[in-house]
């Protein structure tokens, strides 16, 4: 296997049992040091992400952050109507709201 895909395993290893780079890596020591790099490169863009997109209750700790990490349906519009469905002044949502629907 090459190194990149098992450093990708060992990284998933790590996020998904919580276990320490070290243990993940007991079996591949000389990938250690850039398992490490990477998963603090990971933890550096989760906790940009983090911090653009707060959300209470969030406490890191994942790097799954997705929508349902911070409860957005995709197809919702920002107005909270489903993507298509006309507003009450007759308008589509898909867009926010700038074109008139006949009907």
């Amino acid at each position: 296997m090459r190194d990149e895909s098992r450093i990708r395993e060992l990284l998933e290893k790590i996020l998904d049992s919580g276990c320490t780079p070290e243990e993940a890596c007991a079996g591949f020591p000389e990938l250690l040091p850039e398992v490490c790099e990477h998963l603090k490169r990971l933890r550096s863009v989760e906790h940009q992400l983090d911090k653009l997109f707060p959300s209470q209750g969030y406490t890191g700790g994942s790097t799954t952050s997705s929508a349902a990490t911070y409860n957005i349906d995709p197809a919702r519009s920002p107005d909270n109507r489903s993507l298509g469905e006309k507003t009450p002044d007759g308008r589509c949502s898909h867009n926010g709201g700038d074109t008139a629907v006949p009907g």
